[in-house]
């Protein structure tokens, strides 16, 4: 006769009310959050990270002759690339595409630059009589 629900079978609706051991009940209406599962992580975009690479090589290597200029146009293409995968697939790389494209345009202008001031150096009369009074020290040395 002390406790009437000890006995009984009924039960309290599953919403309203949920009965706490530690004798706190929460408020009415109370659900416990649900849990999803961790999505997986984005494909990774392997065009805008080549671009990247290779965008950060030409930059290394524009002084090569026509090599680093070549480079900074593949890095151009596959950052292209790359930009349009990430926004087709609603993924990640779309910042080391930009980034492949800024190295790979600055590639192509340091290679351009370099091949025309070196264009300009070797037919410069100055730097040839040089270059021959050079050659001359050396022969005789």
């Amino acid at each position: 006769m002390g406790d009437e629900r000890a006995g009984s079978s009924e039960r309290p609706d599953e919403g309203s009310q949920r009965f706490d051991p530690g004798g706190q009940q929460p408020a009415v209406g109370w659900q416990q959050p649900s849990y999803q599962q961790p999505s997986a992580p984005p494909a990774t975009n392997l065009a805008a990270m080549a671009a990247l690479v290779v965008g950060i090589a030409s930059l290394l290597l524009f002084w090569i002759p026509l090599f680093g200029p070549l480079l900074g146009l593949v890095a151009i293409i596959l950052a292209v690339v790359g930009m349009r995968a990430a926004r087709d697939r609603a993924g990640g790389g779309k910042g080391m595409a930009v980034g492949g494209l800024i190295t790979g345009i600055a590639g192509v202008i340091l290679g351009v630059l370099f091949l025309v001031g070196l264009a300009w150096l070797i037919n410069d009369d100055g730097f040839r009589q040089e270059l021959e009074r050079l050659d001359e020290i050396r022969e005789t040395g």
